[in-house]
């Protein structure tokens, strides 16, 4: 089944699973270990990300996220970067799933990952 990957910036891995904690680590992991055989996916990978802080409470007001506002990459750049891999490299996206406590952030990502399955 191969590894399992959890994708987030605060909670500590569940036992046998291998922590990204950014973008860059998500990358850096499939691209030196291949596609682990599950991902788990958090939306907010930086402080700025949380719908709940007065810093980007004003991008969640319209019922969805704005991402050009952030500066550090999400959970659902992970899931367009691991589709575009799949992509280049012609295999087929492991099982997922999202863990994200943030609404708008985990549909985003179920979409756009349900459309690479489609």
């Amino acid at each position: 089944m191969g590894t399992k990957l959890y994708l987030d910036d605060i909670r500590p891995a569940p036992e046998g699973w291998v922590l990204a904690k950014s973008y860059q680590e998500f990358v850096n992991h499939i691209t030196h270990h291949g596609l682990p055989g599950v991902i788990s996916f958090d939306h907010d990978l930086a402080s700025e990300h949380y719908p709940w802080s007065p810093q980007t409470q004003p991008f969640f007001t319209q019922g969805f996220i704005d991402y050009s506002q952030y500066s550090h990459k999400t959970g659902y750049d992970c899931a367009k970067w691991l589709l575009e891999y799949c992509a280049v490299h012609q295999l087929g996206l492991p099982k997922w799933s999202v863990h994200s406590q943030n609404v708008l952030g985990a549909m985003n990502i179920e979409q756009i990952l349900n459309q690479g399955t489609s």
